[in-house]
């Protein structure tokens, strides 16, 4: 069996190759972003997971914290997920 890709993948996928092909400033922005995020984050006293990657996990360590979390940020227009055991 074999299913095409939806047309709106294949818009994305072609508007990411030119966006990579304009230039760096977009990933530079990106891993200042990150970089920025993690050193304040740290200092707030957060624990983070993972480096040296722009995906940066908070570990809340309590499922409806990370829920009430995640959801107190989206009404702020910042996408997050609260993800919690067994979910990974």
């Amino acid at each position: 069996f074999s299913n095409s890709l939806a047309p709106a993948i294949v818009a994305a996928s072609i508007k990411v190759l030119e966006m990579v092909e304009a230039g760096s400033d977009l990933r530079d922005r990106l891993w200042a972003n990150a970089r920025q995020f993690r050193e304040q984050m740290s200092a707030a006293g957060f624990t983070l997971a993972g480096a040296d990657h722009a995906i940066i996990p908070v570990m809340l360590g309590d499922a409806v914290v990370a829920q009430a979390f995640a959801r107190e940020l989206q009404k702020e227009g910042i996408y997050v997920t609260g993800f919690f055991y067994p979910v990974v």
